[in-house]
């Protein structure tokens, strides 16, 4: 059956400026709004994650004073990489799709041995959710935003699969140009930026 007509109509619109953050110069959507809103696009129960791997990276421990008391406590940096699977299904449970992505994530100078591992992999999980979702599902779930924190759609139409038109649309007509080269490309001018 695949994704409603209503489903994909949501999902081709730009998202609201509201459920964007901004964090150390980025721009991103929180997990959990992430999350809110697979369930508000999708329905409850039909969305699941799967953790496919998620490795111990480093594990780094440090004394430090702290500033107030001058004591000294032992000050935890641990890093995670996750590889999570996300699937959807269509409003009477039917698989529609699946996509897997992997993010790395880190807890700096915690006090905590166990919140630092908390943090660092809970990080790298949620961030690899959010790719699944941004690279399989699109501007709603923060696609534009890797465009230099871009809030203009990407996606405005789709060929197949959606609310049928007359003729074939001009799929690319909207893109914006480029803003920026991702983490994950690199200038063939310069390559080892």
């Amino acid at each position: 059956m695949g994704l409603s007509d209503q489903q994909i109509e949501v999902l081709l619109r730009p998202i609201r400026p509201e459920r964007v953050l901004q964090a150390q110069g980025q721009s991103h959507v929180p997990a959990y709004d992430v999350a809110a809103h697979l369930t508000r696009v999708l329905g409850f129960g039909n969305w699941e994650t799967r953790t496919l791997s998620c490795n111990l990276l480093f594990e780094e421990q440090e004394l430090k004073e702290n500033a107030k008391t001058h004591k000294n406590y032992v000050a935890w940096t641990v890093g995670y990489s996750a590889m999570v699977r996300l699937t959807i299904r269509d409003l009477s449970g039917e698989y529609v799709a699946s996509w897997e992505n992997g993010a790395a994530g880190d807890a700096v100078n915690q006090p905590s041995r166990a919140d630092a591992h908390h943090l660092a992999m809970t990080t790298a999980i949620s961030t690899a959710l959010k790719r699944c979702a941004a690279f399989g599902l699109g501007d709603q779930f923060g696609l534009s935003l890797y465009n230099k924190g871009s809030m203009g759609p990407l996606i405005k139409t789709i060929v197949g699969g959606g609310p049928q038109g007359t003729g074939a649309p001009d799929v690319e007509s909207h893109i914006p140009k480029p803003e920026t080269i991702g983490n994950d490309e690199k200038d063939p001018e310069r390559p080892f930026e």
